[in-house]
């Protein structure tokens, strides 16, 4: 079953248990979803990775305004949007698997130093489990 699918009928769910909280932040997935399918092609769902690709930027989101609101109800609320969303997105790499890609394209292409270059083949390398800080933190000390 597609990721879309997926998050269809857990808001089916939500709506016969209640759930609202939970049946909020899903909608609120499904519709950037839509707004993500309206770019390319209306008539077809999205694919699992552009899925990801909106649920990993809406995530992104939502941990960047943590940092905008002072401790209390509101950032409680955040929180709890983003404990709903994570079992949703892929699993990361560990900074050991990370780094272990890291030697296996540097050693690939012993005399490339262009950072660019490295980052864009490990990130290609790692696919969705890349973190991109991590990945670059990693990159700039082996290079």
């Amino acid at each position: 079953m597609s990721l879309y699918k997926q998050i269809q009928d857990e808001i089916k769910a939500c709506m016969k248990a209640g759930d609202k909280q939970k049946l909020s932040v899903l909608r609120m997935v499904l519709t950037e979803m839509k707004y993500e399918q309206a770019k390319t092609d209306i008539s077809k769902d999205l694919d699992d990775k552009g899925c990801i690709k909106v649920m990993e930027s809406y995530y992104k989101k939502l941990s960047k305004s943590t940092n905008e609101y002072p401790d209390g109800e509101h950032k409680d609320k955040i929180f709890a949007e983003m404990k709903i969303l994570f079992p949703y997105l892929p699993k990361k790499a560990s900074p050991e698997e990370t780094q272990a890609a890291i030697n296996e394209v540097i050693s690939a292409n012993a005399d490339e130093k262009n950072f660019g270059v490295l980052m864009k083949q490990v990130l290609a390398k790692l696919g969705s489990e890349a973190d991109g800080k991590l990945v670059s933190q990693l990159l700039k000390q082996s290079i």
